[in-house]
């Protein structure tokens, strides 16, 4: 290019030059205040009832995988590798490398959306389950398929891996829920439940599987046997819903904490086989329960847009929390409590106290 083609370039050492805005990736131009720091952190501020101000996208994400091409509904993280499996409704899984983002294996077999993902006792396979009704268990180092559970008719609505043995348990809306081995064996099959299996959860060290029903009822196993140990039904002063989620605390091993499609939450026995208490804290469903690990406290969160934090030792409300949008997930860490959104953001609460700890949001999906 000769000399009197060359362009003109703008001087930005100018003290003249006045910078309105920048362009971004998609030619959209950025606002002064999305490049600063001080106005990100005022953007992480919220009311006191939790409530999000209306704001441009803004993505807090420190790694993104991309691949799929439909919803993600299943997410589980390697115990050992830098290795997440994820699966969704485009029927595939994708085992991803962290922190590259990148794709290892693509795990193709399923005909219908991919609604559970673990990882064995031995962290040599990832499995997951789908509504097709199919369970399976793929290999991590080659990404082949090692085997397919049968056995349910329907849709698959939990999956677990037993954390001491090559065993997998799974739930279906059929009602039943089967045990298989690693080499695809159907070990077990629990039936009882007159209604869809819900939820489940292995409790006692691994030597008891507990499910609920549509039927709203809590069937307590012997998984060698198949025989129901307990049953807690109206009868037994259980709330008369869907039991959605099940967790067992650290700090109270033998008592098993229940949400409820009513937005009870329960106590109940593991041992003894009584319901201990239950309340009405929600207006809604009951979506997830979470404990803190170093203090005798566990959160229940609804679509109702609550978060309660609960005593174990007094089984009594400590503090309750509203958002704007559905809580559908919880995660603790020690004393804070993040909070997953119907909106896509996650919201951080301290457990102790309820405060919001600057009401800090980190922002990126646009989903739930």
């Amino acid at each position: 290019m000769d000399d009197d083609e060359m362009p003109d370039f703008v001087d930005l050492d100018d003290p003249g030059l006045e910078i309105v805005g920048e362009c971004g990736g998609e030619g959209e131009t950025l606002s002064d205040s999305e490049d600063d720091d001080d106005d990100c952190d005022d953007a992480l501020e919220g009311s006191a009832a939790g409530d999000m101000e209306e704001e441009d996208y803004r993505d807090d994400a420190v790694a993104i995988f991309k691949g799929h091409k439909d919803p993600v509904h299943a997410l589980c993280q390697h115990p050992t590798q830098p290795l997440i499996c994820s699966g969704g409704e485009d029927d595939t899984a994708i085992v991803w490398q962290y922190p590259e983002c990148t794709v290892k294996h693509t795990l193709s077999g399923h005909t219908d959306t991919i609604v559970a993902a673990a990882v064995t006792f031995d962290a040599k396979h990832f499995v997951t389950g789908a509504l097709d009704g199919l369970v399976k268990v793929w290999d991590v180092e080659t990404g082949e398929l090692s085997a397919t559970l049968e056995g349910l008719s329907d849709g698959v609505e939990f999956l677990i891996c037993h954390p001491k043995g090559g065993v997998v348990f799974a739930g279906s809306a059929d009602g039943t829920s089967c045990m298989w081995n690693l080499k695809g064996e159907c070990m077990q099959v629990f039936t009882g439940h007159s209604d869809g299996v819900t939820c489940g959860l292995l409790v006692q060290e691994g030597k008891q599987l507990v499910t609920g029903s549509g039927d709203c009822t809590l069937r307590v196993w012997n998984p060698r046997t198949a025989e129901t140990v307990h049953l807690f039904d109206k009868l037994s002063r259980l709330p008369e819903a869907a039991p959605l989620c099940l967790h067992i605390s650290d700090h109270s091993p033998d008592v098993l904490l229940v949400g409820f499609e009513d937005g009870c939450v329960a106590w109940v026995g593991i041992k003894n086989g009584k319901v201990l208490k239950s309340e009405q804290g929600h207006s809604a469903s009951v979506e997830h329960i979470a404990s803190c690990g170093s203090l005798p406290l566990f959160a229940s969160c609804s679509v109702d847009g609550s978060m309660i934090v609960w005593d174990c030792n007094t089984q009594s409300m400590r503090s309750k929390s509203t958002f704007s949008k559905a809580v559908i997930r919880l995660l603790w860490h020690e004393h804070r409590i993040f909070c997953s959104l119907e909106d896509g953001s996650i919201r951080m609460r301290d457990g102790r106290s309820a405060a919001d700890d600057g009401s800090r949001q980190w922002r990126g999906h646009e989903g739930a």
